[in-house]
């Protein structure tokens, strides 16, 4: 990376350290040579896109994380920007969810967005809201509260089964947001999981007749050229095995709709929506490799039907735990290492980008909380934010950022990527995903990256004090502060000896010095 880039980051400076400190408690473990054919896993490598991680935040909280007309949230928005000064690309916001499915676009309405939450303390999404009506005003919000050409990707509600409904909302888009920051416009969200509001025999020739029939209409209510995304089915395959990429590109049709450039699938791979579930979330499942591997393995026969098409393929909502994450476990270190490890491998796999979830109050997944609640005075991140710094600081200063897995490396606990910019191997990636909670011998791993990147290194560190940390997790020695902004000094620390050590649960990006 430029150090010129990374002096000027933030208001921060610069600070070259030495290889970390061990306590002297610590146990080594044995050495892992990173050794492998350079060559050979660029011919492999895959595109590595500078938007890799953005955001899907709930619908029915857009105002909660973004403010009102001429009152943007500022905690929000310095937290995109700094993605922004750090990777020089905005990162992705789809506005979406389940209550995208619940909303209504009002023109005669006083509130930028107003909702109806229940708050049933028996539902687990009982926080979120059951109707939501929102007037042109959100449009404002979405174009200047956030950094300037951030993209959206805007839901529109197919649950209701109203064609008017969902022709009232993308018109108002049309008439009162720069098309240009639009990516897409996203016509229901997890359709297969509409339950009573559809007949129970509703199957995907039904979803493909009305897709057919409307996507098209709703273009063609505006001259400008505008795409889509589709199907956003919760995933992979779930509760209606038909409901599938891979059965709508075999029945044609998002090869006879114009405007279809993405598809995307929802997936989580845990969740709490019921008590027996619930009762199977554990974090040492997210920082298992062979679990991520295992459950990105289900979605490759999407992905093999989409790539053919020329089209990206997003993960359009996802995050560890479904049913707003879980406290302890989603909001945590081990949730941000999980989020690296997933991503990565999924961009080796063939998925181009990450939406992960937020929502306000009980969301503990999301990746910060907007506003006070009742269990936190002020806005604050969870540790899952340095996950996106984590990347924007790795693509920053490639022009073509390309990715291979090292999987003759890796194990259910150390996970290896090997960056290039083109053909040419610019940085490693490692993540100790060992598990780690404070209360035993913290172990470590040595690993000689020599062969590959030299002995004289740059390295970026990830870490905290525990795998289930929820503060005072690090990224590079930085930390982000009750404004928003990145505070401490940039902490690259300098190895001589081609070896970097990393204790259980750290990830680092490794560079030539």
């Amino acid at each position: 990376m430029v150090l010129t880039h990374l002096i000027l980051l933030a208001t921060t400076t610069a600070k070259f350290v030495a290889a970390l400190p061990l306590d002297s408690n610590t146990s080594p473990l044995p050495r892992s040579d990173v050794y492998f054919n350079v060559q050979q896993a660029a011919a492999g490598a895959v595109p590595l896109d500078k938007q890799l991680m953005g955001l899907s935040i709930e619908f029915g909280n857009a105002v909660d994380y973004f403010g009102g007309v001429d009152n943007p949230n500022a905690f929000s928005k310095q937290l995109l920007q700094n993605i922004v000064d750090r990777s020089r690309n905005p990162a992705i916001l789809r506005i979406g969810g389940n209550t995208q499915d619940r909303a209504s676009f009002c023109e005669n309405c006083n509130q930028t967005m107003s909702s109806i939450v229940l708050n049933d303390p028996n539902d687990p999404k009982g926080t979120e809201a059951v109707e939501v009506t929102f007037n042109k005003n959100l449009f404002n919000v979405l174009t200047t509260n956030v950094p300037t050409g951030t993209p959206i990707i805007f839901g529109l509600n197919f649950r209701n089964n109203s064609y008017s409904l969902a022709q009232a909302e993308i018109d108002s888009a049309f008439r009162y947001i720069d098309q240009s920051l639009v990516m897409a416009y996203e016509l229901g969200n997890e359709v297969n999981l509409y339950g009573d509001f559809r007949p129970p025999d509703y199957d995907v020739n039904d979803y493909a007749s009305q897709m057919r029939e409307w996507i098209p209409r709703l273009r063609a209510r505006s001259s400008a050229t505008s795409s889509f995304q589709f199907p956003s089915f919760a995933g992979p395959e779930l509760f209606k095995p038909d409901m599938s990429i891979s059965e709508l590109v075999r029945l044609n049709v998002p090869q006879s709709i114009p405007g279809i450039e993405y598809f995307s699938v929802h997936g989580y791979p845990w969740n709490i929506c019921t008590d027996e579930d619930a009762a199977k979330v554990d974090l040492r499942n997210l920082l298992d490799h062979q679990q991520t591997l295992a459950l990105l393995d289900q979605y490759s026969s999407e992905i093999s039907a989409a790539k053919p098409l020329g089209k990206m393929i997003h993960m359009g909502e996802t995050g560890s735990v479904a049913c707003h994450g879980k406290d302890g476990v989603s909001n945590t270190l081990g949730a941000a290492l999980w989020q690296l490890d997933y991503a990565l491998t999924g961009a080796t796999a063939g998925i181009d980008r990450f939406f992960f979830h937020n929502g306000k109050g009980d969301f503990y997944y999301s990746t910060w909380e907007p506003l006070p609640t009742d269990t936190s005075p002020v806005p604050h991140i969870n540790p899952t934010y340095y996950s996106m710094l984590f990347i924007a600081d790795l693509v920053a200063d490639l022009k073509v950022p390309r990715v291979a897995p090292i999987t003759s490396l890796d194990s259910s606990s150390a996970v290896h990527f090997a960056i290039y910019d083109n053909d040419q191997i610019q940085k490693l990636v490692i993540l100790n995903m060992a598990y780690f909670n404070g209360t035993t011998t913290r172990s470590r791993r040595e690993f000689n990256v020599a062969s590959s990147l030299g002995s004289n290194l740059r390295v970026r560190r990830l870490t905290g004090q525990s795998s289930d940390a929820r503060t005072g997790v690090t990224w590079a020695g930085q930390s982000v502060d009750a404004s928003g902004s990145i505070i401490g000094d940039l902490s690259i620390e300098k190895v001589s000896t081609g070896l970097v050590t990393l204790l259980s649960s750290e990830a680092v990006i490794v560079e030539r010095e």
